[in-house]
């Protein structure tokens, strides 16, 4: 697989993932949190906030890897 090809699929999995994170997210969130104090809720979305980069540094390096 070229990396051109490489770079698209990749780009087209992380928009479909960082939307699936996104929905899963806000419906764990309203379910979960909604009656919580709102330090929890804060420390709760900044972690899941960041807990996207893992999975999509990951994936930019499969994508950056040479032919």
């Amino acid at each position: 697989m070229t990396i051109r090809t490489r770079k698209l699929v990749g780009m087209l999995a992380l928009l479909a993932f960082l939307a699936a994170y996104c929905l899963a997210v806000m419906v764990a969130g309203a379910a979960i949190l909604t009656d919580r104090p709102v330090w929890l809720q804060t420390i709760c979305y900044l972690a899941a906030g960041f807990a996207w980069i893992i999975p999509a540094r990951a994936l930019i390096g499969w994508m950056q890897r040479p032919d």
